[in-house]
């Protein structure tokens, strides 16, 4: 696409991410109903740091998003988080969440995306990028690959997955999922590394 441009996303794309992010959700919770058991709090949470005006800088935590457009109109979005590096240390950046809006599909559109993130590596400390991605989603196991990602792990489960977390019963403590631990010993590690230093 010649009119292609990957700009910082502003106020009028939030309700088209959300809506995008929801019905990916929505798709992936059908297929492993296991894993995505919190109604998509969890992007709800970083979409809301990240459209928060004026921004949290009290925290080291970060979060970017930036959107794919083509005559104003939006085409896709990539959601960055990480943890603002100490000193001259190089930080790792995760790829939260990445969306092409399904009319907009096969057009380069989340690759952009991706090589746009790759560009801002060194303005932003980030020595590496790193993205989960589930067994299933073919296309975003294609675009990572395509780019240049290499897949470091994989997880294997025997016997049934655990049953879908229930979120209707208030005397119970929220559960955290394995992005959400991810993301606190990140936290915890950037703490305990400002404390011995």
């Amino acid at each position: 696409m010649d009119n292609l441009q990957i700009i910082d996303a502003l106020p009028q794309h939030e309700a088209a991410i959300r809506a995008h992010s929801d019905a990916t959700y929505r798709t992936h919770a059908a297929r492993l109903p296991h894993a995505f058991g919190d109604k998509n709090a969890y992007q709800h949470a970083l979409l809301d740091a990240a459209f928060c005006d004026p921004p949290n800088l009290t925290s080291d935590f970060r979060c970017k998003v930036l959107v794919a457009v083509c005559d104003d109109c939006l085409m896709g979005y990539i959601l960055i988080i990480w943890n603002t590096p100490k000193d001259d240390t190089l930080t790792t950046a995760v790829i939260a969440d990445i969306g092409v809006l399904p009319e907009c599909e096969g057009h380069g559109v989340g690759r952009a995306l991706l090589s746009h993130a790759q560009c801002l590596m060194p303005d932003h400390s980030w020595q590496s990028l790193t993205a989960d991605v589930w067994r299933d989603n073919a296309a975003s196991h294609k675009i990572f690959a395509t780019a240049g990602f290499k897949a470091e792990r994989t997880e294997y489960r025997f016997g049934p997955p655990p049953e879908p977390q229930q979120h209707n019963q208030p005397d119970k403590a929220p559960s955290f999922s394995r992005e959400h631990m991810l993301i606190l010993l990140a936290l915890a590690a950037g703490l305990l590394i400002y404390l011995t230093s």
